[in-house]
């Protein structure tokens, strides 16, 4: 008799003398963990193997975790559980082992019963979070198991983690896992801030990778409506980080449309939250909720290209490993670029700067003059004139001009672009600006 058999022996033996509720749930609880570990163990001998997956099937009807009235409410808040919990831990032990095609015959009720039509959260978390491990003997009942969930479950932090099972199935059947997604979005929402990226994963996966028509419009809806889905066009943007650099560097067919299409929504983006963007700066005092969302989602689009592009990369392995795929990509984007500098507020204008800083050397003309842009927008709220790290960074971004570039300034116009710029700073005081200025005759001599 093995230790674990020894230790359910002498529990079933206390428990019918009036073992201790706790005392009975910390050793069912290491039973559980017990159990998993051996039938885990691949040289284990079947017998035992069989013997535990029976004591894992009696541990799943466990009455512990109980469940509260704001049970389910504080789960979909933040999925957490205490512990001991033997139910859960049976429940992820016989989930780790159920997609073995002669354990599934065994276990299949009752992780039909644990992933459906268990009491506590946790506990359906854990039968659902293995589903996609079915696929390979198990596809018809993976499938039924996955409609049942996507059509009731109901709480928000358990669908967290069943995304991530639509996740992995989205590849092999796109169609049917986007019907299912759309299904669960408009029966749940989900917690602000805490699982919007991975509901945001999912549609841009849909929407932009696939170009499906029912997430495009999903995500034209959320836009539509920018002020109430803020968080959620925040968590779609930053996914777009990594999409916004495709199709510049081993150049495939999908990833320039996948990279278009991010262009495209990133322009459908700054058309709709322009309205907010401009009337604010008109209108001075406090910004609106509509207009306080508007500058958020700017500021979301340029951390898109600020760290999409890697301006601030601590990696040795460049985003671009090309002159002509930073020159392309800049190109491309330039207007979109010159867009967010006009309406941006100075942590707007110095990101895109660094941006443009890391790019001068593959255009240092387009560069110049979308720094110019920014520097003598018309409009918007940025001043950034008027921060100490602004100018010092300016006259740097000149000093590296007229040392490497000075030929660009030959030409009439850009000269005089450059000298309004050095002004913009000397009118706001700054004597690095003014030692700049004073020194110009000198440099164009």
């Amino acid at each position: 008799m093995t230790g674990l058999e020894e230790l359910d022996r002498l529990i079933e033996a206390a428990r019918t003398e009036g073992l201790l509720a706790d005392v009975d749930c910390t050793a069912s609880d290491t039973l559980a963990r017990g159990a998993e570990a051996v039938i885990s163990d691949e040289p284990s001998p079947r017998v035992h193997r069989d013997d535990f997956i029976k004591l894992l099937l009696r541990l799943s009807e466990h009455p512990h975790p109980e469940t509260q009235a704001d049970t389910e409410a504080r789960f979909a808040k933040s999925p957490s559980w205490g512990c001991p919990c033997p139910r859960i831990r049976a429940t992820e032990a016989i989930a780790s082992i159920m997609a073995s095609p002669e354990v599934w015959p065994i276990v299949a009720n009752t992780v039909e019963r644990l992933a459906l039509r268990d009491a506590h959260p946790a506990v359906r978390m854990m039968a659902i979070n293995r589903l996609s491990g079915l696929w390979k003997e198990q596809r018809d009942d993976m499938w039924r198991l996955v409609e049942e969930v996507s059509q009731h479950e109901q709480n928000a932090g358990v669908i967290q983690y069943f995304l991530h099972v639509l996740g992995c199935l989205r590849g092999v059947e796109p169609k049917r896992v986007e019907a299912l997604y759309h299904s669960i979005i408009d029966r749940i929402s989900p917690e602000p801030q805490r699982s919007e990226y991975v509901f945001a994963d999912m549609l841009v996966y849909f929407a932009i990778f696939q170009n499906f028509p029912l997430s495009c419009t999903r995500l034209d809806d959320w836009l539509s409506k920018f002020e109430e889905n803020e968080n959620r066009l925040q968590a779609v943007l930053q996914r777009l980080r990594d999409l916004v650099v495709l199709g510049y560097e081993d150049i495939k067919e999908n990833e320039l449309e996948i990279g278009g299409r991010t262009r495209k929504f990133i322009t459908a983006t700054l058309d709709r939250i322009e309205p907010a963007l401009r009337s604010w700066p008109m209108r001075g005092g406090e910004p609106t909720h509509e207009e306080q969302a508007a500058f958020n989602l700017l500021r979301a689009i340029t951390d898109v290209y600020f760290f999409g592009t890697g301006a601030r990369r601590t990696s040795d392995e460049p985003v671009f490993k090309t002159q002509a795929a930073r020159a392309a990509f800049l190109r491309d984007n330039a207007q979109l670029i010159r867009r967010i500098t006009q309406f941006g507020t100075p942590y707007e204008v110095h990101h895109i700067l660094e941006l443009l800083e890391a790019m001068i050397s593959t255009e240092p003309m387009l560069c110049f003059d979308l720094i110019c842009d920014a520097l003598l927008r018309p409009s918007g709220i940025a001043r950034y004139e008027h921060e100490s790290l602004g100018a010092t960074h300016f006259v740097q971004l000149v000093g590296r001009y007229l040392a490497d570039y000075r030929g660009l300034f030959t030409d009439d116009i850009r000269r005089g672009r450059l000298i309004d710029c050095i002004e913009v700073f000397v009118e706001a005081g700054w004597p690095e600006a003014r030692r700049l200025f004073q020194s110009l005759p000198e440099l164009f001599s």
